[in-house]
């Protein structure tokens, strides 16, 4: 077994190639490659890819969302047609809350002089 100095390290290359191997190297490898008929060999037509198409998409997005937006702004636009609707919605909501409330109290057998007793901490 041969023996291996660290300081004193080889410096020629273990490996060799034989002489004149990459002089016809090419010619060897095309040798070994099948010819085929190119002639036979079915073609697809390229057509360019239409770029264009995202244009249409990004428009109609933006005129749904500004057609959203003008439709819940519509009723700020003009409050003069609008405004007693409005008031009379808002009217009808506070009177189906106290309504609500007092079925509410009625069923639980709640008296305007509990009410006053447990504001006052006498609960």
């Amino acid at each position: 077994m041969k023996t291996f100095d660290i300081n004193n390290p080889q410096k020629r290359n273990p490996f060799s190639v034989p002489e004149g191997y990459f002089d016809n190297l090419t010619a060897r490898i095309m040798e070994q490659i099948p010819e085929t008929d190119v002639t036979a060999t079915p073609t697809a037509e390229l057509k360019p890819k239409n770029n264009r198409r995202w244009i249409g998409w990004t428009l109609g997005v933006a005129a749904s969302i500004a057609l959203a937006v003008f439709f819940v702004n519509l009723p700020n636009l003009f409050p003069s047609a609008n405004g007693n609707q409005q008031t009379a919605q808002v009217e009808t909501s506070d009177n189906y809350d106290e309504q609500y409330e007092q079925e509410m109290l009625e069923y639980a057998m709640v008296d305007n002089s509990d009410i006053y007793r447990y504001l006052a901490g006498g609960y």
